[in-house]
């Protein structure tokens, strides 16, 4: 396994705010100072940090191997004891008092990085030079008032960019990626994509772990960059069953995918698997037909997400399942009663079960309620997203 540095900042304290009371929770601080110093003389971390050559486990130079160079005009050790330190790309190490260096380069790595949580330097992959600080993902509910389709509307609403303008405000990027409540993408009369779908989901979390969260060699493997990309998932409605069908796959399939922030607005699974009183979809029998047609093997029965077993939980529906994927789950919830007619029917589509992670604890999920209706809960300029807003400058540090 390859020795490579993360940048790992130390917790910040973020409020828990629940209907039982608040509870102070830790959380890591995922954004870095990204500009990488050329030299860290002066500062002395007590790790050694060796890195090897790639696709082999770490060891030390010896006989018969092709050892770093020694640098006989600089004693980097100064008696003191194993230490490393970066001199532009060169990683400067001590190995029983003899000082040797390693070319970060040479040995396939992008840099030579310095940590300040963890005062060690080291050599390190860093994600693409274009690559985003931040990723939001935006999962929008059903709504087929416009006609057979369900459009994405969390972007058209301003509600996506309103979370992003804390992060943009503190000078990092973000990119915004919406998708609605649909398994196939979906394209107007042009031919242009209209909605994306679950499945262009999936491929973009999959191109997030592979090139911005780590980086794939040849071997296949993944390893982790220093600067990862920091990803935050938006979802309402119907769209919180699709969000957290995609993360529960990427869990069960071994992934290393990690998000800081699920955003939960309102989440509702009745009318997803077959339509309830006339109102609703039928995604059930359209991902069981494609999963037969295709042999895609799924890690469980994603086509039947509501009343069903997860984890410790029996008869649980899968919005109200937090992954452990997600570093911090933040469940709104529409108070207002907000009545669809159905078959001469009135019902609510309000969100009334409370989250919980698979093990049944609620650990780092922060729920609030809000006297808005299920539409209004995505509303940027209400109190429901406000809040939102402030918890994300409270968890990030901005």
């Amino acid at each position: 396994m390859r020795l490579v540095f993360l940048a790992i900042m130390l917790g910040v304290i973020g409020c828990q705010e629940r209907d039982d009371g608040p509870k102070r929770i830790t959380i890591l601080r995922p954004m870095v100072d990204h500009d990488l110093p050329p030299s860290t003389s002066g500062q002395r971390p007590s790790s050694e940090v060796i890195p090897s050559e790639p696709n082999s486990p770490p060891q030390s130079p010896g006989p018969g191997r092709d050892a770093p160079s020694a640098s006989p005009s600089r004693n980097p050790c100064q008696g003191l004891p194993d230490q490393a330190e970066c001199d532009g790309d060169l990683l400067r190490t001590c190995q029983s008092e003899r000082p040797v260096d390693y070319d970060c380069l040479r040995y396939g790595y992008d840099a030579c990085v310095w940590s300040p949580a963890t005062r060690t330097s080291g050599c390190a992959y860093l994600r693409p030079e274009r690559g985003p600080d931040v990723v939001i993902i935006g999962v929008s509910g059903h709504d087929r008032s416009l006609g057979r389709r369900n459009p994405e509307y969390l972007e058209e609403r301003g509600t996506l960019d309103a979370i992003a303008a804390p992060i943009r405000a503190a000078g990092f990027s973000v990119e915004v990626e919406a998708f609605g409540d649909e398994y196939f993408t979906q394209r107007d009369a042009q031919g242009a994509v209209a909605t994306r779908g679950f499945l262009d989901l999936l491929r973009l979390l999959d191109v997030l772990e592979r090139r911005f969260v780590n980086r794939e060699l040849e071997d296949g493997q993944l390893y982790p960059v220093f600067n990862p990309t920091r990803i935050i998932v938006v979802s309402h409605s119907h769209g919180v069953v699709w969000s957290h069908l995609a993360l529960h796959v990427f869990e069960q399939l071994g992934s290393t995918l990690k998000v800081d922030l699920l955003i939960d607005l309102d989440g509702q699974s009745r009318g997803w698997e077959r339509p309830y009183l006339a109102v609703g979809d039928r995604w059930a029998e359209i991902i069981y037909d494609d999963t037969v047609a295709t042999g895609h093997r799924w890690p469980f029965e994603i086509w039947d997400p509501a009343d069903t077993t997860y984890g410790m939980m029996r008869d649980e529906d899968i919005e109200d399942v937090v992954p452990d994927l997600a570093l911090i789950n933040l469940e709104v919830v529409a108070r207002r009663l907000d009545p669809v007619i159905g078959i001469n029917v009135e019902f609510y589509i309000n969100d009334h079960d409370r989250n919980h992670r698979l093990d049944g604890s609620t650990d780092e999920i922060l729920t609030r309620a809000f006297d808005l209706t299920h539409k209004q809960i995505t509303y940027p300029n209400l109190q429901g997203i406000r809040w939102v807003v402030d918890q994300v400058r409270a968890i990030y540090g901005l």
